[in-house]
């Protein structure tokens, strides 16, 4: 594990980046909150996210949610069929999946937003509205993660990691 709020990791995208770049293959996985209603989201990805400002292919990146029990959102089978966008690294921001910002996570790691569907495909509705992109995360944006943690397969040497 190399990031995790329940730990006390600092819930900075930076914090982030400083303990998980460059680690290979991840889980991220969250617990988020939009007024009474909790999901479990997350995303995996055999990319290394870094500090990097550029968009990542990938054939083997995935989204879930698990209140709809569904465990797989391939890349490339939403609306922009394409796999040059699967994950978006920036330095300021937390994990961002998707080339039309599917699921980003902001520099707070608390907050963010879903514009589902680009990337990703909609299990119901369309890009662009609310019926898919509430289906995901119960909200466009004011959901908010209570936890988070991201799991790499193996952690290099320069990795560093808080607590």
């Amino acid at each position: 594990m190399c990031y995790s709020t329940a730990r006390g990791d600092t819930r900075s995208a930076s914090q982030f980046h400083t303990n998980c770049d460059h680690s290979g293959p991840n889980l991220w996985i969250t617990r988020i909150k939009y007024s009474s209603t909790e999901k479990i989201i997350g995303g995996y990805t055999r990319l290394s996210w870094d500090r990097t400002d550029q968009y990542m292919p990938s054939y083997d990146t995935f989204l879930f949610q698990t209140s709809n029990n569904e465990w797989s959102r391939l890349a490339g089978s939403g609306t922009v069929s394409t796999f040059t966008g699967a994950i978006y690294t920036y330095n300021s921001y937390g994990p961002t999946w998707g080339q039309g910002h599917d699921w980003h996570v902001s520099s707070n790691m608390q907050t963010g937003y879903v514009n589902f569907g680009h990337t990703y495909k909609c299990r119901t509705g369309n890009y662009g509205t609310n019926t898919c992109r509430n289906d995901f995360a119960a909200s466009y944006s004011s959901w908010s993660i209570q936890e988070a943690e991201m799991w790499v397969e193996h952690q290099t040497e320069s990795t560093v990691v808080s607590g």
